[in-house]
């Protein structure tokens, strides 16, 4: 199982992903709704590996979405809404293929910011 600092170093690699993407999106004319759904998807997992980071020491590596959304509601309350909001829209994008708007974007970006000042 991961330990502290192979998250920490899952985070920074989804961050670099990510970035890479967002750019190569607007050098295209913009961030449309074809990348919107991974940019989300890598917002999450960014804030997936920085909150197992911040457990695993505690608890150990979680089983599954499941159980480390109920160890998020248990032991890092202050920022379950944001995490869970991020999981959701990352399944929306992924599984539903329902289109990602700006806005909801713009709130995944502030999610994830509340999220990393919290566990990192």
């Amino acid at each position: 199982m991961p330990n502290v600092a192979a998250h920490r170093r899952q985070v920074l690699h989804n961050r670099k992903v990510r970035l890479l993407l967002h750019r190569a999106a607007q050098a295209r004319g913009g961030c449309g709704s074809a990348v919107r759904d991974w940019v989300v998807t890598l917002l999450f997992y960014e804030a997936l590996h920085a909150v197992e980071a911040r457990l695993v020491p505690h608890y150990g590596s979680s089983a599954d979405h499941k159980a480390r959304n109920q160890r998020v509601a248990k032991t890092l309350p202050r920022i379950f809404a944001q995490y869970k909001d991020l999981y959701e829209l990352s399944r929306r994008a992924r599984y539903q293929c329902v289109p990602i708007s700006d806005a909801e974007l713009r709130q995944a970006r502030m999610d994830l910011a509340a999220v990393l000042k919290a566990t990192w």
